[in-house]
């Protein structure tokens, strides 16, 4: 008779309530509600209903809640799933993929693959991804390197430092530089496909939109559809190529 493997015994109920503080050093955490304060390393997974990191927290597993936010530093080595809001400031680490609810960053942000939002993302800083990014609408203000694609119904973006973006797919594409700009675009990308483009300071290599508006300093090197307006600073063709910015780094 063939043996039969034991059940995988069940984890045990959330603790109620855990707080960490100065330096601590854990194999994991399983808790409603978890706060951290000082620098807390935990070697294995984070699961929690309610996080908050008010100084530094590094996890080497995943980490799973229903709502996050850290204030200063989070680094995460495995899968991050917050099924309503992550909010993040200061510097934020994470090694592998992001899914959230909703997603807000302020500071300096690496994901090493890919931002999966449900509803809005909003970010100030830096934001840097390995892979490719989804939401329902995006608004980033900064500096921004996506490796992969940029997809959302809506996209508006301030550029503010040398940027780069695979390519981005929405229904309405604005981007707007921060500051006072001339001659070199901020923002490079592939390719564009939306129904509303409005672009400054932006080389794009491919725009597919049947209205385009081209802003100060914008550049297309081709296109498909009706260019409406285009400022005395902005150019159609291959005849200034501006050469790719660095991806970001911390």
């Amino acid at each position: 008779m063939p043996a039969v493997a034991a059940p995988t015994p069940a984890l045990p109920p959330l603790a109620p309530f855990l707080h960490d503080i100065v330096v601590t050093r854990r194999d994991s955490v399983r808790a409603r509600e978890y706060t951290a304060r000082g620098a807390i390393k935990i070697l294995g997974d984070v699961e929690v209903e309610v996080g908050t990191v008010h100084d530094a927290l590094s996890v080497g597993g995943r980490l799973t809640a229903t709502r996050f936010s850290s204030e200063r530093l989070l680094e995460v080595a495995g899968p991050v799933r917050v099924t309503e809001k992550l909010q993040l400031a200061g510097v934020t680490i994470l090694e592998a993929g992001v899914e959230a609810g909703e997603f807000q960053a302020r500071g300096a942000v690496r994901i090493g693959k890919d931002l999966i939002v449900r509803e809005h993302l909003t970010t100030s800083g830096r934001l840097e991804v390995g892979g490719s990014v989804k939401a329902t609408t995006i608004d980033f203000r900064g500096r921004v390197a996506i490796g992969g694609a940029l997809e959302a119904r809506i996209v508006d973006g301030r550029i503010v430092g040398p940027s780069r973006i695979g390519r981005i797919k929405a229904e309405t594409v604005g981007i707007r530089t921060g500051k006072l700009f001339g001659g070199r675009p901020m923002l490079v990308v592939d390719r564009i496909e939306a129904a509303t483009v409005d672009l400054e300071a932006t080389e794009v290599e491919f725009v597919r939109a049947p209205t385009i508006r081209l802003g100060r300093d914008a550049h297309v090197v081709r296109f498909e559809g009706n260019v409406v307006h285009r400022h005395t600073t902005a150019h159609v063709g291959p005849e200034s190529h501006s050469p790719r910015p660095h991806g970001l780094s911390r």
